[in-house]
């Protein structure tokens, strides 16, 4: 998986060696801000892990973090995420801006 974020600022690179992520397999970040810079590894920060990590694959750490952020916005009465049903249109749109892109070779600004 890689996701390549290039902004006015800067550039952003997402990688995961792995489609879901195995045990240990987390997403790397890399990043740099100006022209003809190199990326450098940005590390996560540890309050954006919220459920243990231990001997899970990362997908799964990934859903019990959406399950923390879920449970304290219930507490809280806080909406600090956005619901599964805005995630899904959202993600649904951009697949179909993904594949016109690809389709016409147009480069569509997100």
């Amino acid at each position: 998986m890689q996701i390549d974020i290039t902004g006015d600022a800067g550039d952003l690179k997402i990688t995961n060696t792995s489609a879901f992520g195995g045990v240990d397999e987390d997403f790397i970040v890399t990043g740099a801000q100006g022209d003809s810079k190199l990326l450098e590894h940005l590390p996560i920060p540890a309050e954006y892990e919220w459920f243990p990590r231990a001997g899970l694959q990362t997908g799964v750490a990934e859903l019990g973090d959406l399950y923390v952020a879920l449970s304290r916005d219930l507490a809280s009465g806080t909406t600090s995420r956005s619901d599964i049903p805005t995630i899904a249109v959202w993600q649904q749109q951009l697949f179909e801006q993904i594949q016109d892109s690809s389709e016409t070779g147009k480069r569509i600004n997100l």
